[in-house]
């Protein structure tokens, strides 16, 4: 075997194995065990192993190379559906879906106005040739398994791509403040896919306030931050973000997470460097109910030690400071009190306010996967509610029956039946006419 056809044997052998439906049931059956597994087991980063992207792959090869498949034919569908063949929709009579028998022998064109009555009132576009009659409807009803599949395959390509190159990570936000989308702004361990590559995109995040009785949908009322996206030094989204509604920006789709309370302090340390606004986390309501304690790491700018502050909140809007290094704790401190650290930095408590847990996810493909699923929904509508139909007649045997030939009877079963039933009555009605007449 020479070495062009031996490359084109393999080629072919890998074709007919990617358009095997049993490949493609195995892969989706496969898939969805694996989907259904991390909903019991906690995998880490389930949707970006090699294991999952590679089985994906090859589904979006095999249901591919079915688009294709099915591509071609709908073209080849689509040249013949008003094309005059003769020789072929004889060819097709020969063996007929159904035949009518006629219980006298009208005239050749009674009998094809028969027809024409019997598919018209079937929803059939009718035309004769040759004595033959010949009947198509829902003719791009034929392009609703390709777009099917098409759209299938783009709903894996870019699901697999955006695991692949997506971001996600939690970030707290005071009240009255914002963060940019930056890798320095969110959770140590926010995972973080292989291809990301750094594509932060630099906007300011904030939150304007937090509306604790915000109602919602169906007038369920929960905590919601009023959430601003700002880039360029213009402010492009302003949203109240609570459950399944989340504010998207570009790649960026921001979810609330949760809310807590948060304390604002300044820092003045020995040598005159101070530090402003410095934000101070309480554990989120949903883990502590508003209590617990905030801790924050401190580098003296001047000596350059560095130690841990921790803070409680007390009754009254106040807020004990503690380093437990130094064994030091302050009295109660209200807004505007300051205490004296072991080290000689003055803290000073400049607000008790509170912030938001916001779950970021950095994903491009989001709205490609949105549109491939809309497109997966309309191919599938086409191929199940407007299905594409031809269906040819003439005179049969020695003129006593009439032969009918129903393609694509696969994708609507019934409408052979209706059709059967439609010439049967047409069939009587002319019948009983010339009787009457």
């Amino acid at each position: 075997m020479s070495a062009p056809t031996a490359a084109r044997s393999r080629s072919n052998r890998l074709w007919a194995t990617l358009r095997s439906r049993r490949l493609a049931i195995w892969l989706l059956v496969g898939v969805s065990g694996y989907l259904g597994l991390t909903t019991f087991v906690q995998l880490p980063q389930p949707f970006s192993n090699p294991l999952f992207l590679s089985a994906v792959g090859i589904l979006s090869a095999s249901t591919a190379a079915c688009a294709w498949e099915r591509t071609r034919h709908a073209f080849t569908g689509r040249a013949s559906v008003r094309l005059v063949d003769s020789a072929r929709d004889l060819r097709a009579l020969q063996t007929p879906t159904f035949s009518v028998v006629l219980s006298k022998r009208p005239a050749a064109a009674d009998v094809r106005a028969m027809v024409r009555l019997a598919m018209e009132r079937s929803g059939l576009r009718t035309f004769e040739h040759d004595g033959i009659v010949a009947g198509t409807a829902n003719s791009f009803g034929r392009w609703g398994s390709p777009l099917f599949h098409w759209a299938l395959t783009g709903l894996f390509v870019f699901a697999a791509l955006g695991q692949l190159t997506r971001a996600e990570g939690l970030m707290d936000v005071v009240v009255g403040g914002s963060l940019p989308d930056a890798m320095s702004s969110y959770a140590v361990g926010s995972p973080v896919a292989p291809l990301f590559l750094g594509r932060y995109t630099g906007v300011q995040i904030g939150v304007v306030r937090i509306d604790r009785e915000h109602e919602m949908g169906g007038g369920a009322k929960d905590a919601a931050p009023l959430v601003t996206v700002t880039s360029n030094g213009a402010e492009r989204v302003r949203q109240w973000v609570y459950p399944n509604a989340p504010a998207r920006f570009g790649p960026l789709t921001i979810h609330r997470n949760d809310t807590g309370p948060a304390l604002i302090v300044s820092l003045s340390f020995p040598g005159g460097q101070e530090a402003t606004s410095v934000a101070a986390f309480f554990p989120p309501i949903s883990e502590a109910g508003a209590g617990g304690r905030a801790t924050l790491d401190v580098a003296n700018r001047g000596t350059g030690a560095g130690y841990v502050i921790e803070f409680e909140r007390l009754t009254g809007a106040r807020v004990m400071v503690r380093v437990a290094k130094e064994g030091f704790e302050s009295p109660p401190l209200a807004v505007g009190d300051a205490a004296k650290l072991p080290d000689g930095t003055t803290i000073r408590v400049e607000n008790l306010t509170s912030y938001a847990r916001l779950a970021v996810v950095n994903d491009w493909s989001l709205n490609y996967v949105f549109v491939s699923f809309c497109l997966v929904v309309l191919g599938a509508a086409l191929s199940v509610f407007l299905p594409p139909r031809r269906a040819v007649a003439a005179i049969g045997g020695e003129g006593d029956r009439i032969d009918v030939r129903v393609a694509q009877r696969k994708s609507d079963p019934a409408f052979s039946l209706r059709l059967e039933r439609a010439l049967h009555q047409a069939v009587l009605v002319t019948t009983e006419s010339k009787d009457t007449e």
